[in-house]
């Protein structure tokens, strides 16, 4: 009895790359980095066209000032009003598989500083962000 052995290559992520691969794709000529992101794009789409909500914008730039002073820029992936004329602010993430993948995600550079601007959008325009998991 022979037993063969596969090789595995690994491919090591390259300079410049995003940790997490994301594919972009372009839906009603907007470009969204994931294809979460563009998912969940369709779905807002649907719920606008049955009514749910309204005033639907994608990517919208937010000024992060405090006393004159620009800190930085923040564009949501998307900004809504429900019925009752709710603002709400959502933003898309991957959903962790496991509680190690959530701990590293928590751990990354990236969520950090999203932290750091969602807390800033609650302290210049008293709006909660809402962290949409697909």
């Amino acid at each position: 009895m022979t037993i063969f052995r596969r090789e595995v290559t690994l491919h090591r992520k390259k300079k410049g790359r995003k940790a997490i691969n994301s594919n972009g794709i372009w839906i009603d000529n907007i470009y969204f980095p994931s294809t979460t992101e563009g998912r969940n794009y369709c779905d807002l789409k649907l719920l606008e066209r049955a009514g749910e909500i309204f005033n639907l914008e994608i990517h919208k730039k937010y000024d992060l000032s405090i006393n004159g002073v620009l800190i930085g820029t923040y564009s949501p992936d998307a900004v809504y009003h429900d019925k009752n004329a709710n603002l709400t602010i959502e933003e898309v993430k991957p959903k962790p598989k496991t509680k190690k993948a959530e701990k590293y995600l928590r751990s990354t550079t990236n969520w950090r500083i999203f932290e750091i601007k969602r807390k800033l959008m609650k302290a210049i325009y008293d709006i909660d962000v809402v962290v949409k998991y697909l």
